[in-house]
């Protein structure tokens, strides 16, 4: 049987693909792209990661991106984007399992060590048949791993689950203590373990759920739930996870990510480096799109991408303004970046190519209002976007010009 988790996210996954035809406000409109971006990479990233794992993931969201690392189709880039990215060196897929094989068993086997040492020595309740153990999620900017595990008592026809995580750093949603699995959430409260760093412990029953932050800034949440989850409502009873063996599991050497290899630190690395502030995006901004005043309405970056929404104003004229940048590893379509709109190339006077798109996008490949854009792959291989979008299906004259959109996409601000 599939949990209730699971099943969620598979019909959240299905709804996905419907995000562009719903209407809704545009703070929606840009959470839709990065809920579709991180679905897709759950769907391809290494298996076994668990619930806590996957929380880790920061749902924010700028335009409509396409699947991360995919190879955008001749026609949607520039011609210099074959130069352009080839210098860089091809980038490991880190949605290809194979690449990381070895990593991803060493891992699996250290966790399960550590789950077995501290919590079931004699080897009688750890159930690994659902899930199948331990995974890595090797996507750049958001590295994390871990897993849920059965947990049966023999005699007994309920099920219950250990879920263990570990990610490179804590986020906004990861770090809120006891409302990963519980409704109502658990009431943590700051204790000390072993080693006398704090963590925070929240307990109903035999449910717990621990959150730590270990000296080298990884973080590490760990849940304990006497209910698997799944269509039945048996819990398993007299579970015996005492805090103590919760301490010297999560402080135990083998809960730890592997080290990056030159590859993965190659890339990491790019990430810190491609993006503008928001406030030089803004200037930038203010800068090209004259004859106007511009206000801030939204920001949506994670660290592979730059996102920056404002609202742009001139008499009764109002049109909302996204900009991007995305960091060559993630570089998406032209048409997923400027709203379902076909893109065609255009040559600039210096010569740098672009690729310019503006009407109504077909229906079902975006929102149904008049929308102007440009897309243009910078040297180093990231891709910077402009979307302008109208409240309606026509244009409106006086707005913001095609010539803007360029010059604002073109912009040596949002070029790091």
């Amino acid at each position: 049987m599939i949990d209730e988790k699971e099943l969620g996210r598979r019909l959240s996954e299905a709804a996905g693909w419907q995000d562009d035809l719903l209407p809704r406000a545009t703070e929606d409109d840009l959470a839709a792209g990065r809920r579709r971006l991180r679905r897709r990479r759950a769907l391809t990233a290494a298996g076994g990661l668990g619930s806590t794992a996957a929380v880790c993931a920061v749902v924010v969201g700028l335009t409509s991106w396409l699947t991360p690392t995919a190879n955008p189709v001749e026609g949607d880039l520039p011609a210099a984007a074959t130069t352009a990215s080839a210098t860089r060196g091809p980038v490991t897929d880190p949605a290809d399992p194979a690449a990381y094989k070895a990593q991803d068993r060493a891992f699996d086997q250290a966790m399960r060590a550590a789950l077995k040492q501290h919590l079931d020595p004699r080897g009688v309740h750890l159930d690994y048949s659902s899930k199948g153990g331990f995974g890595i999620d090797h996507t750049p900017g958001i590295r994390r791993g871990g897993g849920r595990v059965g947990w049966r008592i023999a005699g007994q026809q309920g099920v219950g689950y250990v879920d263990i995580g570990v990610a490179t750093a804590a986020t906004a949603t990861s770090a809120r203590c006891g409302s990963q699995e519980f409704t109502p959430a658990l009431d943590c409260k700051a204790v000390t373990l072993p080693n006398g760093r704090t963590a925070q412990l929240g307990r109903r029953g035999e449910a717990a759920e621990l959150t730590y932050t270990k000296a080298d800034g990884e973080f590490v949440t760990l849940t304990v739930n006497p209910l698997w989850g799944n269509n039945a409502s048996v819990p398993v009873r007299g579970m015996g996870i005492t805090d103590a063996k919760l301490f010297a599991l999560v402080t135990d050497l083998r809960v730890d990510l592997p080290p990056l290899t030159p590859e993965e630190q190659r890339a990491e690395d790019e990430l810190k480096n491609f993006k503008p502030t928001y406030a030089e995006a803004h200037a930038a901004a203010a800068r090209v799109l004259t004859g106007g005043t511009l206000t801030h309405a939204f920001n949506g970056s994670v660290p592979e991408q730059f996102g920056l929404v404002q609202t742009w104003r001139s008499g009764a004229i109002e049109q909302t303004v996204i900009i991007g940048v995305d960091s060559a590893q993630f570089v998406s379509k032209c048409s997923e970046e400027l709203g379902g709109l076909t893109c065609t190339e255009t040559t600039m006077p210096d010569g740098r190519k672009v690729l310019y798109a503006e009407g109504v996008p077909p229906k079902g490949k975006g929102k149904q209002k008049y929308m102007l854009g440009a897309a243009y792959l910078q040297p180093d291989g990231n891709l910077a976007s402009v979307l302008v979008q109208n409240p309606g299906r026509t244009p409106q004259p006086g707005g913001i010009t095609k010539q803007q959109v360029i010059a604002l996409a073109t912009d040596q601000a949002l070029d790091k």
